[in-house]
């Protein structure tokens, strides 16, 4: 193992180190990360969920000033407005345009795609809309919120953009979070997500389906060109995290990531080369990471239960698709 590896591998241990600006900063320099290369993506469709805000933000304004042409999805779009109002100025030759979508809601996501029925190609879809629900709560079709906006709607929602997707050889990115780490992938929970609900434990349970999901459907979408990834951001600044977690936001301020850190992953998982990215794995600051942290969490990720998971997804989506 090279002292780059090793320092990496020490970093990824102690958790603290590696999610914070810390490990961002030591992996990037010691790693020789490579500018990114945004020419794959110069005039491409590129889709970014929870855009009015933090991360989806700041990804969807790099986007913009590289040439892309981003379409926002936004829940409140006289939020966003006012979130890009500066960007005919410092951008003027940039294309972005805001869509009004809830990603809970799946008649949202019906009526997007439509809207963009004309669009022949999609080059990268970014899953980021996601909050901490503090209590529970269900969406129009009966299914918890977390659930809903993060799992069963981004499964939705790539499903049914799926030729524009195939034509682009197009690249699908979903935001994780640490948390998933400290969850098994619990099938019981989807069926039953009411009894003493907490929030946290939700949002966590949810970024650990996403990920045995894409594990699980990657394949067969790679059989159609399309790429799937999931990807962890590291511990970040943003107004989300310092609503959802004020304690641990506040103690852990001095060393959270930047939004440039932040999204660093993403951007180089959207503009690499093909031979670069492999599809179905799980990424942090640009390196293939391992899905597990605890035996429960590993013994539960098995492939019986992801099909069960994929088929779960399906029929609680079917009347839209």
């Amino acid at each position: 193992m090279g002292f780059a590896s090793l320092v990496d591998e020490t970093l990824e241990k102690s958790v603290v180190g590696s999610f914070s600006k810390i490990g961002f900063v030591i992996r990037k320099r010691l790693a020789r990360w490579t500018p990114l290369d945004f020419d794959s993506m110069k005039n491409q469709i590129a889709i970014v969920t929870g855009a009015s805000s933090g991360i989806g933000l700041f990804l969807a304004e790099q986007l913009v000033a590289n040439g892309a042409d981003v379409r926002l999805l936004v829940r409140n779009r006289t939020k966003a407005e006012a979130a890009v109002a500066s960007w005919n100025t410092k951008y003027p030759s940039g294309t972005w345009k805001i869509h009004e979508v809830d990603t809970s809601d799946f008649a949202s996501i019906t009526r997007f795609v439509a809207e963009i029925a004309s669009v022949k190609s999609i080059r990268l879809i970014v899953h980021n809309a996601g909050a901490i629900t503090p209590t529970y709560s269900v969406n129009h079709d009966g299914i918890e919120m977390t659930t809903a906006a993060q799992l069963v709607g981004p499964y939705l929602m790539t499903s049914l953009l799926t030729k524009q997707l195939e034509v682009a050889r197009g690249r699908v990115l979903w935001m994780a979070s640490g948390g998933m780490y400290s969850e098994p992938l619990d099938l019981g929970w989807l069926a039953n997500p009411g009894a003493n609900y907490r929030g946290v434990a939700a949002y966590a349970k949810i970024k650990r389906a996403q990920l045995s999901l894409v594990a699980e459907i990657s394949p067969i979408w790679a059989k159609r060109g399309i790429s799937m990834s999931v990807l962890h951001p590291g511990w970040v600044d943003t107004p989300g995290l310092r609503q959802s977690l004020p304690v641990f936001g506040f103690i852990m301020r001095p060393w959270l990531r930047t939004l440039a850190q932040g999204v660093d992953t993403a951007l180089w998982l959207a503009t690499a080369p093909e031979s670069e990215v492999a599809s179905g794995q799980f990424w942090f600051d640009r390196r293939s990471r391992s899905f597990y942290k605890t035996k429960s969490s590993r013994l539960s990720d098995t492939a019986g239960n992801r099909q069960q998971l994929v088929e779960w997804c399906i029929d609680s989506c079917s009347q839209y698709s």
